[in-house]
This record gives C-alpha cells, structure tokens and sequence, in this order.
C-alpha cells in the first residue's frame, strides 16, 4: 500500500494534471483529510505544503511522515477507502458526458466499456437508440438485464437508497470481484445522508456527490 498512498497524496498536494480533471468539492475534501493527518500540529509542514513549489521539500514531508502513519490502523483503514474512492472516481470520470448525443455506426470507447451501437445513443440519461449495447470486456460476464434494468429505473425513480441492498446481495453470488466498489459507493451514500441530516453540506455539493454515486453506480451497472 505504500507506494499507491504515495502517489495519491503527492498527486493532491502537488496538483498533478490528473487529479485537476476531478471535481472541486472531491479535491477539497481529500486535502482536508490529507491535511488532518499529515499536518495535524505541525506549523512548518503546513507552511511548506501550503506554499506553491517547494516540490522536493513536500515530497520529503510525505516520504517520512506515510511510513508512520501507516502503523496506525484508523490511518490504514482509512487510506485504504480514500485509494477505493479515487479508483471509483477515476472510473466515473472517464464516462462522464454532459448535453450530447452521439451518432455512430459500429463499436464505439465509453471509458472503459467497448459498446456496440447502431444509431442514436444519448449518454447521460442512458438512453440507447439502435442495437442494445453488449458489454465485450475480455473475462467479464454479461450484464444480467433484469437485475440492471430494476436497479436503473430504481435509481431513475430517486431511490438510490434501495438499489445497494439489492446490488450488495447480487454481487455478493455473482460478481465479487465488484463488492468492493458497491461498498465504497454505499459508504458515500451514508455519509451524504449523515451530512444532509446534520446541516453541513449545502444543497448544491450534495446534488453534485448524489450525481456523482449514481454515476458511479451506472456505470458498475453495466459491468455485472
């Protein structure tokens, strides 16, 4: 886990090109747990990792300071989900497409899914037009279409809530290799609820992380 942690907290701190695609409140919120672990008391490292450039100098802080902290099994656990996040993220990101409709004839690359199409598709809604789209990913089984369609017009219906039973259950018999990514998104699910009951997430960040974990999920939809 090391050198994945590595990377992760380098790439926020040092602002990589990667980590600018990603959405503003998801940066902020990983350099305040970021921050909370790594510059908890202690003024120097702050002011150095807070300070544009000193590049060499951040890295040194992450290289002595992660080591350490990965000793402390909370930080270890935690590290753990925010890694499962990113990948989550990372994932969603790439079939991310606002506002267009997208003529084809033949195959075409949603992110990481080879779709087959003969028309029309309007992405967003997930609307296909044409010849249903066949997930032909090597070493993957094909999408179980009644589950998918019940769970899609779940989330369509703004019952999320209910979708990750169902969705924890069927992957639990027939897709582990998924559970992962459904407990990380059914986490998120939970802290934005906790959050809205609380007060302390505005209405618009919690639209946009509701948006995102149905994302998210649609996207795993199409991966049973």
């Amino acid at each position: 886990m090391l050198d994945a942690a590595k990377k992760y907290v380098l790439d926020f701190i040092l602002e990589n090109e990667e980590v600018k695609k990603f959405p503003k409140d998801f940066v902020t919120a990983t350099m305040q747990w970021i921050r909370s672990w790594f510059l908890k008391d202690d003024p120097i490292s702050t002011a150095i990792v807070t300070t544009p450039g000193n590049e060499a100098a951040k890295k040194i802080i992450i290289e002595q300071k992660l080591p350490v902290l990965l000793e402390n099994e909370q930080f270890k656990k935690e590290m753990a989900e925010k890694l499962a996040d990113f990948k989550t993220q990372e994932t969603t990101m790439k079939n991310v497409i606002t506002g267009s409709t997208i003529t084809v004839g033949g195959n075409f690359r949603l992110g990481d899914e080879h779709i087959q199409a003969g028309g029309n598709v309007h992405v967003g809604d997930i609307h296909y037009h044409g010849i249903p789209p066949t997930n032909t990913t090597t070493g993957k089984s094909s999408p179980d279409p009644e589950i998918a369609r019940n769970l899609r017009s779940l989330i369509a219906s703004a019952r999320t809530g209910e979708v990750f039973k169902k969705l924890l259950d069927y992957t639990e018999q027939h897709a582990t290799h998924l559970q992962l990514e459904v407990n990380t998104l059914s986490a998120r699910w939970e802290d934005l609820g906790r959050n809205e009951r609380l007060g302390i997430i505005s209405r618009g960040e919690a639209n946009m992380e509701r948006n995102q974990i149905n994302s998210g999920l649609l996207n795993l939809l199409g991966r049973l």
